[in-house]
């Protein structure tokens, strides 16, 4: 792992993204007279992002010698992967829980930076109408549910996270990697909190498969709860200031579920020799 350096691997995802916004919004509109559907830009853009990230991390895996085989570990049994779904969903309800603590009292405090930082920053990725409103929400799905955790565990627990740990030690590398992968997203103290507990159980397991599990389960839920959330409401667009405000009790309700369900998971972290076949 001494032959990846941190920087070089930070500095992927923003090639990709520049990358993928030529691509999509330069090149594609110029050679075609048209740019993409509003139905599909934004998850056309998340879906080539991840896969060139992917594309790009390739040449690092091999010159750090890393095999799939040794980068992935071993395979969860059964007791693991139940332990991880679990810890996921303890991972969602503190998230929400989280959120609605950091932005609801800010919300009133400073309305224009909350609107800015996260009501205009949410995504839309799935619809009801519009052209090709299918299509994007099968990509949407795709890639919030295989490209994102697969990629994301890749880069920061994967190659990132030992590599900083032989450079300078278990607690300053899971830090600096969960406050790395915290910036990339929209609610940072949540992805900050769920960078902490995968990173510790992939260290303790010594499997990216688990980490891979978390997320991926943890994205299938979120993707769970918008999608009822829009079949309940009809409603696609971003979410306001007021419906922000109006809905502090799902923290509470998140808070309540995620808390214990985390607490329990935390203290039962499989050990490297339990998750391996």
């Amino acid at each position: 792992m001494y032959r990846i350096r941190g920087r070089i691997l930070l500095l992927q995802p923003v090639l990709a993204a520049a990358v993928a916004g030529l691509l999509l919004f330069a090149v594609v509109p110029w050679m075609t007279g048209r740019g993409l559907p509003a139905a599909i830009d934004l998850t056309a853009f998340m879906a080539v992002w991840y896969v060139l990230i992917l594309a790009l991390l390739v040449p690092i895996r091999r010159r750090a010698r890393l095999n799939w085989a040794t980068l992935m570990g071993p395979t969860p049994t059964r007791p693991v992967v139940i332990w991880s779904c679990l810890t996921a969903v303890g991972l969602v309800g503190v998230s929400i829980a989280a959120l609605v603590v950091v932005f609801v009292p800010l919300s009133y405090v400073a309305p224009d930076f909350v609107t800015f930082w996260l009501l205009e920053d949410i995504p839309v990725l799935f619809r009801l109408s519009g052209d090709h409103w299918v299509i994007g929400d099968l990509l949407a799905l795709v890639t919030v549910t295989v490209l994102a955790p697969l990629t994301e565990e890749l880069l920061f627990r994967g190659l990132l996270l030992p590599a900083w740990v032989v450079r300078m030690g278990r607690g300053r590398a899971i830090l600096l990697t969960s406050l790395a992968f915290a910036i990339l997203h929209v609610d940072p103290v949540g992805g900050f909190v769920f960078a902490v507990v995968v990173a510790e159980a992939f260290l303790r397991t010594g499997s990216l498969w688990v980490s891979v599990l978390i997320h991926v389960v943890n994205n299938v839920l979120g993707v769970i709860l918008g999608v009822a959330h829009l079949v309940v409401t009809g409603h696609a667009g971003p979410v306001t200031l007021t419906g922000l405000q109006e809905t502090w009790w799902f923290g509470a309700v998140g808070a309540a579920i995620g808390i214990p369900i985390l607490v329990f998971t935390l203290r039962r972290i499989p050990e490297r020799s339990r998750s391996a076949q």
